[in-house]
């Protein structure tokens, strides 16, 4: 290795990929490379199967908080391994079971929320909106990710607008 350049820990390959410190040690015993995020991304993609049966949720209890943000690390890894339709339908109906309220509070990777909405134009920001604003667009956003496509939407340019948040806590 060079000078200056640094070494990959595994506290930052499981960040990189969404696992505990833990759970990279168990898979570099069973032959996942650690030497580059890339590798072990692609190593895990071939050999970790999902079980999703183990951690689905009883249909008539409301998810918690917790629930929701553990399947949006499951989600992380489906999506890591390419197989996040195994697990989309179960996240989808743990949001839908939150109760509004706790609705805030929870916190998915960027990557799940992406897949979760993929279904919606892009299209570029149109300003800043109030926070009274930004609570209701969280909720129809809430709303999107939980209920997923029911049709193709067509909207020309024209017609949608995406604008941006700001949060405190960013």
């Amino acid at each position: 290795m060079n000078a200056g350049t640094s070494r990959l820990t595994q506290r930052a390959l499981a960040a990189a990929l969404g696992l505990s410190p833990a759970a990279v040690t168990k898979l570099k015993r069973q032959g996942m490379p650690v030497d580059s995020v890339r590798h072990a991304a692609e190593w895990r993609r071939h050999n970790v199967r999902l079980d999703v049966r183990a951690r689905a949720l009883p249909s008539d209890v409301p998810a918690s908080v917790a629930d929701v943000e553990r399947l949006g690390t499951l989600g992380i890894d489906a999506l890591t391994a390419g197989h996040f339709h195994l697990v989309e339908a179960t996240i989808r109906a743990a949001m839908a079971s939150l109760p509004p309220a706790e609705r805030e509070a929870v916190r998915l990777p960027l990557a799940v929320w992406d897949r979760l909405t993929a279904h919606l134009p892009l299209v570029p920001e149109g300003g800043d909106l109030s926070e009274a604003d930004c609570g209701a667009m969280g909720v129809v956003w809430w709303a999107v990710a939980a209920a997923g496509p029911a049709r193709p939407l067509a909207l020309a340019p024209d017609q949608v607008a995406v604008h941006t948040c700001a949060r405190e806590d960013e």
